[in-house]
């Protein structure tokens, strides 16, 4: 599995969108565009043993140093420059994550007639799409979105733990493997798979702004870039698999309404 390769194949796959799924086309790609802006920096990163990289006055520190890199050797700024790469890849992860469950809110407002900019009633839209008979795949994906705002914050969090705790309880993650390896050990766990990673994305869309300075979880999985970036590949297929299905149905019931 190449991952690049795999997250472009992923987006190709995706029906184009009518001007009702513009703006949940366009987070599809830009989520696509924030993972691989990411990758693979961000799984290469060590910033959870470094936290002081985080603090405040860092950044602009770091980005002078870079400047004048760029200045000393007449290149373009980059961002990837140094202990700056940590920022920079951490940026375009998150950007990612909540592109991936600010689309997930989209494409069930749009499937459910629910406008955009309202909070959506998940649990009622996704009853109504169970009637379109979707696969097995599409039900799983419901049903899991049907349960998230049932979840407290605090509730939801500790929900994360422990999802992905038990999803690798039987992967050594002492010496975390190359991502597309742990990916495929963790895809053959379809349903736990999808679930822990519909969750991690959604907790960190709703909560990020009550842990500004990263997880503190000490002996979780959770805190390996490696893990979190399976997560929110693995979100990222299950976005572009409802977004395809739903955008499929309703050209059909467009077509059969304009048939009659």
């Amino acid at each position: 599995m190449d991952v690049s390769n795999t997250i472009l194949g992923i987006l190709r796959a995706c029906p184009p969108p009518d001007d009702r799924w513009c703006y949940s086309y366009k987070l599809i790609v830009g989520a696509a565009a924030s993972l691989l802006s990411a990758y693979p920096h961000y799984v290469g990163t060590i910033h959870y043993g470094h936290k002081r990289r985080y603090e405040p006055g860092i950044l602009p520190e770091l980005l002078r140093v870079a400047h004048e890199n760029a200045a000393q050797h007449q290149k373009p700024l980059d961002l990837y420059f140094g202990d700056l790469k940590d920022w920079t890849a951490g940026y375009f992860f998150n950007s990612g994550l909540f592109s991936i469950a600010c689309g997930l809110d989209y494409t069930l407002a749009n499937a459910g007639n629910t406008h955009q900019y309202e909070v959506a009633n998940l649990q009622n839209i996704c009853q109504s799409l169970e009637q379109h008979n979707p696969s097995a795949e599409i039900q799983t994906l419901l049903d899991i979105a049907k349960r998230l705002q049932s979840y407290g914050r605090r509730n939801l969090d500790t929900e994360v733990d422990r999802s992905i705790k038990n999803l690798i309880e039987h992967i050594s993650v002492a010496q975390p493997p190359e991502l597309n390896v742990l990916y495929k050990q963790l895809v053959c766990n379809y349903q736990d798979f999808i679930k822990t990673a519909l969750l991690f994305v959604w907790n960190d869309y709703n909560w990020f702004k009550h842990r500004p300075i990263g997880y503190s979880k000490i002996n979780n999985p959770r805190i390996l870039p490696i893990v979190q970036f399976a997560l929110a590949l693995r979100a990222y297929q299950g976005l572009c698999d409802l977004y395809s299905w739903c955008r499929t149905l309703m050209l059909g019931s467009n077509r059969v309404t304009s048939a009659n």
